[in-house]
């Protein structure tokens, strides 16, 4: 972390109390004469009394050593006063000047350096600088500037000198703080000669107080990601000390993610594996979950338990694989036609992957016979799926007409007009086919099933006239007949909507209204055409369009209302469901003209008996 000396984080003192005891017995380097140097008590203290760690709030602590080797652990990004106190007994040489040297990530306060019960009144004061301003790893030097050059007397007893100076580490690690205590190699202040040093070194630990950072998530991004499957997420985390082995990123001691869902709940926890320097690794298996909305926290602690938590927001597990339908239009062309298949994938998860989908547009038509085509597709969690539809390619076809008339048509081949497949059709999910031919007559056929149905095929076929596989014509005025087919439903259809659509040119030129078209379908087993419930839903510039729902399909035809072909007087309906009250006859005509008549006849036949009698 990079310190800053605006972020005073507190006051505190470390209290080094130094003993220096000069005996007779000397230790000889070269020619020079060296004193021994004996630590005696260490306090470590704030100015209040409490032990500089401020956050287990204890009272202060001493640490008594007679040797090197003390450690003293202080907090990183903290002002702290280093207070070096010398017990000056007595000895044979005078001290003259003092050196500290810091470690490279510590950093001295400008100015606040200070000396107190020295046995002159002139020390000087020396730091050196790494940069202009730059304090970090600075050499710290005291030195006597009065006649004598001396800071302590080499006569002078217990008074206690002190130094002391404001510093601050901002990264955490193991160091090393030297202290040398020069002095001079004569007895005489008249005659003083360069003497030597001896030095002390004492360990520093600086904890780590800041959480690791730099968690980068190279696999999957922070906001609404999709995944399935046995999902491995790639991450890497750095922390700012080296108290384990040097390197940052084996500061890093645990990596580990929980799973939460959309309640709030934890369904699962995971460790992540290091698998080198800073590089962690989590494989999530995501089909021991339901397909639904998750957020994942990823925790990172250091050696000294400091915690970052990282948040993957709305993570979708979808393991359900898309489903889809390939429609080709026309279905049936000739050859050499073109004819161009589309593919409508569908995923109710995650979405589709649009860039995944996959289908030849425009299949050959160069030889006579059904084809098919296939398609693939894939969601945005990964998953894939497939379906296919077909297509038929004849020698020479028949051109489907609309707006057939009423009466005398021949019977025709059919042309198909769309096959659409789907791989599935679920209870509750609709499937629609649409994109028909403007000739059909259809808008979209909307099919809802009752139990799941799979590889269902919708094929429909238009025809110009009369289906010569139909017995009798639908009577009135026809706009289009054809069969729609679809396979793989049987007792599993709920219902099917059909909605068409009639040109509102058709309607006024065969002297209509537009709530006088409805759809009828053909019972096969009766021989007759029923009409239908047909509801009026919209209209735009060129067409009417009507909806009609059935439950089960066959020859469908789309013409004038209110013509059918079996007349029953009185009240009723047709076998298709539609209300017959009144009676009409094939053409059309109301009878209702021809009771009132024969009621005037009968009346008139009464008034001629009675009168006769009377007479």
């Amino acid at each position: 972390m990079i310190f800053d000396k605006k972020g005073l984080k507190g006051n505190n003192f470390v209290h080094l109390f130094f003993a220096f005891l000069f005996v007779a017995s000397l230790v000889y380097v070269g020619s020079f004469a060296m004193a021994q140097t004996v630590i005696g008590l260490l306090n470590i203290t704030n100015g209040a009394g409490v032990q500089f760690n401020a956050s287990s709030n204890l009272t202060s602590i001493s640490v008594n050593n007679t040797g090197e080797g003390v450690l003293l652990n202080i907090n990183e990004d903290t002002n702290y006063v280093f207070n070096f106190s010398i017990d000056h007994i007595a000895a044979a040489r005078n001290l003259t000047a003092i050196n500290i040297t810091l470690p490279s990530t510590f950093a001295y306060w400008n100015g606040s350096s200070r000396v107190g019960n020295a046995s002159t009144g002139i020390i000087s004061f020396n730091v050196t600088q790494s940069a202009a301003g730059n304090f970090n790893g600075s050499v710290l030097t005291w030195n006597a500037t009065n006649l004598t050059s001396w800071i302590i007397n080499r006569t002078g007893f217990n008074n206690y000198t002190y130094i002391a100076f404001n510093a601050t580490a901002w990264e955490p690690g193991y160091y090393n703080m030297s202290v040398r205590f020069f002095y001079n190699a004569t007895f005489s202040a008249a005659n003083l000669v360069p003497g030597g040093y001896n030095e002390t070194n004492f360990s520093i630990r600086v904890n780590d107080r800041t959480k690791p950072y730099e968690i980068n998530l190279s696999t999957i991004p922070k906001t609404y990601p999709n995944i399935s499957g046995s999902f491995t997420i790639n991450l890497s985390v750095l922390d700012n000390g080296n108290l384990t082995a040097g390197l940052r990123e084996y500061d890093v001691t645990g990596v580990n993610i929980t799973i939460i869902n959309s309640t709030n709940g934890m369904i699962a926890s995971y460790l992540a594996t290091n698998v080198s320097d800073k590089y962690w690794n989590i494989t999530i298996p995501t089909t021991s979950f339901s397909d639904g909305l998750y957020n994942f926290s990823i925790f990172a602690n250091d050696s000294d338990n400091n915690i970052n938590v990282t948040n993957i927001s709305n993570v979708r597990i979808d393991n359900t694989a898309p489903t889809g339908s390939v429609s080709c239009t026309p279905g049936t062309v000739n050859l050499g036609d073109t004819v161009t298949c589309t593919c409508s994938p569908s995923d109710g998860g995650s979405g589709e992957n649009s860039s995944a989908t996959s289908i030849t547009a425009n299949p050959s038509t160069t030889n006579t016979g059904t084809y098919t085509v296939s398609c693939s597709f894939a969601d945005l969690a990964g998953k894939t799926g497939t379906a296919s539809g077909t297509y038929v390619v004849e020698q020479g076809g028949n051109v489907a007409g609309t707006g057939t008339g009423g009466s005398g048509s021949a019977a025709t081949a059919g042309t198909t007009a769309k096959v659409q497949s789907f791989t599935k059709i679920t209870p509750g999910a609709a499937s629609i086919v649409k994109n028909f031919d403007a000739e059909t007559g259809l808008k979209e056929i909307q099919i809802d099933v009752k139990n799941e149905a799979q590889n269902v095929k919708v094929s429909v076929t238009k025809y110009s006239g009369k289906p010569a596989e139909v017995s009798v014509e639908k009577a009135g005025k026809v706009f289009q007949y054809m069969q729609i087919k679809v396979d793989n439903v049987a007792d599993k259809l709920n219902k099917a909507t059909i909605s068409t659509k009639v040109k509102k040119t058709w309607v006024s030129d065969n002297g209509l209204t537009k709530d006088k078209v409805s759809l009828f379908k053909f019972d096969e087993t009766a021989g007759k055409w029923n009409e239908l419930t047909t509801t009026f839903a919209s209209e735009d510039t060129t067409y009417y369009y009507y909806d009609a729902e059935v439950t089960s399909f066959s020859y469908f035809a789309i013409g004038e209302r209110g013509v059918v072909e079996v007349t029953t007087p009185g009240t009723g309906t047709t076998p298709g469901g539609e209300d017959t009250s009144g009676t009409t006859t094939a053409g059309g005509t109301n009878l209702t003209w021809l009771w009132v008549l024969i009621g005037v006849v009968v009346l008139a036949a009464i008034a001629w008996f009675v009168w006769g009698r009377k007479k």
